[in-house]
């Protein structure tokens, strides 16, 4: 079981007041503080919640979810001093995984990641991410389709957050109806590849002078074969579910336990599309 300790917790804290004094250009390169006050803390987020309140949510979006996410941080921070030793890291890992996500999700231009140990965590999710980047695209695509055309209907919302629950029933129908397409389309490309292979693999036993030899390339087709069957599977199986999330979980974008946080904090980061949905005078 994946385990966070205080330690872990605090250095992401500290990752976020970094990359906040950076983008500000309160930070240089060399100048990135381990650890910070409790007094510092709370100056910073002070700073933050002042500049927020004068140019609006959607003009500093980014820093209005960075915000958010040392709040919760903090509230984390205060659950763990009344649990006992056996429940802590439990409620560690649930509280700190998603604040994590979320906070990578904000695709800040640049990041801090000075802690090592905070770097290989963070290189570990990256190269998950390559797994879905197939059909993180398209899902894009159709979140904001869905927010333009909602808009131009009924309106710009007041913020983000009305905007995302009001499109949130629409969204979830349209990415579930792709994420199946997606699994179907992953089976028929697999299934015709490894129809390829089983004729090569053929061709080669043909040439054989003893039927019973393996080649070193006969091995390699038969190792992928196995392993698209075995992708295949588990897409048959993930076809079968109420969601296919659910079995595919990381490998499919914007699954998360809390679809409708995640999509609220991507589109917090996305400034573009924030000037044509928001109501320029919103806070």
């Amino acid at each position: 079981m994946m385990k966070i300790t205080n330690e872990d917790i605090n250095i992401l804290e500290a990752e976020m007041l970094n990359c906040y004094l950076y983008h500000i250009g309160g930070v240089g390169h060399l100048e990135e503080q381990q650890a910070f006050s409790a007094e510092e803390i709370e100056f910073i987020k002070k700073c933050m919640a002042d500049e927020i309140s004068l140019r609006g949510e959607a003009q500093l979006s980014q820093f209005y979810e960075l915000n958010r996410l040392l709040d919760r941080i903090a509230q984390l921070k205060e659950e763990l001093l009344d649990m006992e030793d056996n429940q802590k890291n439990k409620h560690s890992v649930a509280g700190y995984k998603p604040i994590l996500y979320a906070y990578l999700a904000l695709d800040f231009d640049q990041h801090v990641f000075q802690h090592p140990k905070l770097q290989r965590r963070i290189n570990g999710i990256k190269n998950v991410k390559k797994r879905y980047e197939g059909n993180l695209y398209e899902k894009r695509e159709i979140i904001y389709r869905v927010l333009r055309e909602t808009a131009k209907i009924k309106g710009r919302w007041k913020s983000v957050t009305a905007a995302i629950n009001d499109v949130y029933p629409t969204l979830e129908k349209e990415l579930k109806a792709f994420d199946q397409n997606w699994v179907k389309h992953r089976i028929a490309e697999n299934t015709s590849k490894i129809a390829e292979l089983q004729e090569a693999l053929e061709n080669n036993k043909k040439r054989y002078k003893r039927a019973g030899d393996i080649k070193i390339q006969d091995r390699t087709y038969i190792n992928y074969i196995k392993s698209l069957e075995e992708k295949n599977r588990e897409f048959r199986q993930a076809l079968k579910a109420y969601n296919v999330a659910d079995i595919l979980k990381k490998k499919i974008a914007f699954n998360s336990n809390d679809q409708e946080q995640t999509l609220l904090n991507h589109v917090r980061n996305c400034p573009k599309l924030l000037a044509e949905i928001i109501e320029k005078d919103s806070k």
